[in-house]
C-alpha cells in the first residue's frame, strides 16, 4: 500500500477537506486502536501482543499526523472531530439567521446506535446556539473599542447580555435531550471506551521506513470546547489554578483559531444597576447550565461507575461483546471518575460550577 508522506496541495489548501479528512482518520484511527479484540493483532509473543495494542500503523499514522498538524491539532478523536465538525444541515436551503440547530444530523458515528447519535448531536447543537454567545461578546468588545456614549453603550451591553442568558437557557434545553435520549449504559460501556485517549502509555504512530514516534493524547471532551471558556473569560470568572492548567491542556485540543480566541474576551467592566442585574443573569444562567451538565455527568459517568458490577453481572453478554478486557470487567471494578479527557470530573465540574456563583455581584 502506498503512504502518502506530504498533504496534496490541493488538499492543503482546502479547509473544509482537511476537516473531513480530520474527522474520517480520528474514527478510522479509534476503532483500530479500540474497536479490536484484544488479542486479533497478536504476534509471536505475549510482550509484542500487548506492545502492539497502542500501535497505530503507517497506513493511518502517517495521514493522520499530516492532517493533524496542518491544522494544528493532535492526532486523536478530539470534541472537534467528534462534534464541531462531524455534523452537517438536512437542507441547506432552510437556512436562516439564527441557524436553526434542529436541522442538523451526525454524520459519522461508531456504533451506529440512537444514543451515540444523541450523545453527539446535543453538544453539536449546544454549539450552534452558542453563536449567538460568540457574536455578542464580539459585538460588546466593539462597543468598548469605540468609546460611545456611556449610557448608550451601557444599553448596548446589557441588551447583548441579555440575548447571552437566552441562549444560556436553549443550550440547556438540549441538554435535558440528551438525558432523555442517550442511554447512560451505552454510553459508559460501549461508546465511552471508543472514544478515549491513549492513557499514560501513549500511543505509538508509525512513520515511514520504521520508525515511531510515541505520543501520550487525551480523548474527546466538552472540556475543549471554545464556547465556555471564551464566556468565562468575558464574565471575568476567577478560576483556580487548577481549573487555569486544566483550561491550558484542554486548548491544545482544540483549533487553532478557537484557541486564539479564548486568550481575548476579558473586557467586561460592569457599571449601573441594570447593567449588573442583565451581567448576574448570564452567570446564573451559565450555573445553571454547569448544574444539568454537572448531573448528566453523575448520571453517564460517576453513577455507571459505581454500578459497574451490577451492570456485568445483569448483562453477562456484555463482558464477550465489550471492546474491555475481561479481566477487567469480572472483577469488582475500581471507580474511575476522569472524563474521555483524563479530567477529574467531579472536582473540576463542582469548582466550575462554585466559581460562577462567587462571580454574582452582591446589588443590595
Amino acid at each position: 500500500m502506498v503512504v502518502w508522506e506530504s498533504l496534496s496541495p490541493a488538499l492543503a489548501k482546502d479547509t473544509a477537506l482537511l476537516r473531513r479528512a480530520y474527522v474520517v482518520l480520528c474514527m478510522l484511527g479509534h476503532f483500530y486502536l479500540h474497536g479490536a479484540p484484544k488479542n486479533s493483532r497478536s504476534g509471536s509473543s505475549d510482550s509484542e501482543s500487548a506492545h502492539r495494542k497502542n500501535f497505530v500503523p503507517a497506513p493511518i499514522a502517517i495521514p493522520w499526523l499530516l492532517v493533524s498538524k496542518a491544522l494544528g491539532l493532535k492526532p486523536v478523536l478530539s470534541y472537534a472531530s467528534q462534534i464541531l465538525w462531524n455534523c452537517a444541515y438536512n437542507d441547506i436551503s432552510l437556512l436562516d439567521d439564527p441557524l436553526p440547530s434542529g436541522q442538523i444530523r451526525i454524520l459519522e458515528t461508531f456504533t451506529g446506535d440512537s444514543s451515540e447519535v444523541a450523545f453527539d448531536i446535543s453538544p453539536a447543537r449546544v454549539e450552534l446556539e452558542g453563536a449567538v454567545i460568540l457574536k455578542a461578546i464580539l459585538d460588546v468588545l466593539a462597543t468598548h473599542f469605540q468609546g460611545s456614549d456611556l449610557i448608550q453603550s451601557q444599553s448596548a451591553v446589557t441588551l447583548e447580555l441579555l440575548r447571552i442568558e437566552s441562549a444560556l437557557r436553549r443550550m440547556k434545553s438540549h441538554l435535558l435531550i440528551l438525558k432523555k435520549d442517550c442511554d447512560p449504559f451505552h454510553f459508559y460501556w460501549k461508546l465511552r471506551p471508543l472514544i478515549s485517549g491513549s492513557g499514560p502509555e501513549g500511543w505509538t504512530y508509525e512513520l515511514s521506513g520504521g520508525s515511531v514516534i510515541n505520543l501520550q493524547v487525551g480523548g474527546s471532551t466538552a472540556g475543549s470546547s471554545s464556547l465556555l471558556q471564551a464566556l468565562d473569560s468575558f464574565l471575568g470568572l476567577h478560576l483556580s489554578d487548577s481549573q487555569i492548567s486544566f483550561r491550558r491542556a484542554m486548548q491544545e485540543y482544540m483549533p487553532q483559531g478557537h484557541r486564539l480566541f479564548c486568550h481575548g474576551p476579558d473586557l467586561l467592566r460592569i457599571s449601573g444597576l441594570k447593567l449588573g442585574h442583565a451581567y448576574n443573569s448570564v452567570v446564573r444562567g451559565l450555573k445553571e447550565f454547569r448544574d444539568e451538565h454537572f448531573r448528566i455527568v453523575s448520571l453517564f459517568i460517576i453513577n455507571q461507575a459505581s454500578k459497574a458490577q451490577k451492570n456485568i453481572e445483569n448483562n453477562p453478554s456484555f463482558v464477550e461483546e465489550s471492546s474491555l478486557k475481561k479481566s477487567n470487567l469480572t472483577t469488582k471494578p475500581k471507580i474511575s471518575l476522569t472524563g474521555t479527557g483524563g479530567s477529574d470530573l467531579a472536582r473540576l465540574l463542582k469548582g466550575y460550577r462554585d466559581s460562577s456563583q462567587e462571580a454574582l455581584l452582591d446589588l443590595s
